[in-house]
């Protein structure tokens, strides 16, 4: 997958969502994640719920990424 793409792509179409689901995926790419990380920061997206429909009561939020956690989730070994 080519990631520099997909964030050209979000940035000229102006899709935060897509974006900051890109940033949470980028694993290993830190000059691309910190590129995307700063641009999230200028445009100040609405945080986002990690699972949609579930309750965001208690959840906490992570600010880079503006992504509610509002479910567990365990990376693959």
């Amino acid at each position: 997958m080519n990631w520099a793409l997909r964030v050209s792509v979000s940035k000229r179409d102006q899709q935060p969502l897509l974006s900051e689901c890109t940033g949470a995926c980028v694993v290993g790419a830190k000059q691309v994640a910190a590129s995307l990380a700063t641009w999230l920061g200028v445009q100040r997206p609405r945080a986002v719920l990690l699972r949609p429909g579930r309750s965001s009561k208690d959840a906490a939020k992570n600010e880079r990424w503006q992504i509610v956690i509002n479910e567990n989730v365990e990376a693959d070994q």
